[in-house]
């Protein structure tokens, strides 16, 4: 008979459901920019759609950039804040 081995995950998983700096800024700068576009797409107004895509992209960059700087879920600032509002 084979037998199965159980491996726990190692520490303890963030609880905070996403609800961070980086992700906020992510989703409001892709939601401002998609609704940007769109206008500017149903005006066949180019320098509108390109102004949307460009915030589009800016959203993705700096969402990136805030996570890797620790405000993204497991970052040290996202953990840091939480232990002070007592989270954690």
């Amino acid at each position: 008979m084979s037998e199965q081995q159980v491996r726990l995950v190692p520490g303890v998983v963030p609880n905070n459901h996403g609800n961070t700096v980086a992700s906020w800024v992510l989703v409001a700068l892709m939601t401002v920019g998609m609704i940007v576009g769109a206008v500017g797409f149903s005006l066949a107004n180019l320098p509108l759609l390109v102004i949307g895509v460009a915030l589009m992209v800016i959203g993705a960059v700096a969402g990136f950039a805030l996570k890797k700087a620790g405000h993204g879920q497991g970052g040290a600032k996202t953990i840091e804040r939480a232990k002070a509002k007592g989270h954690h």
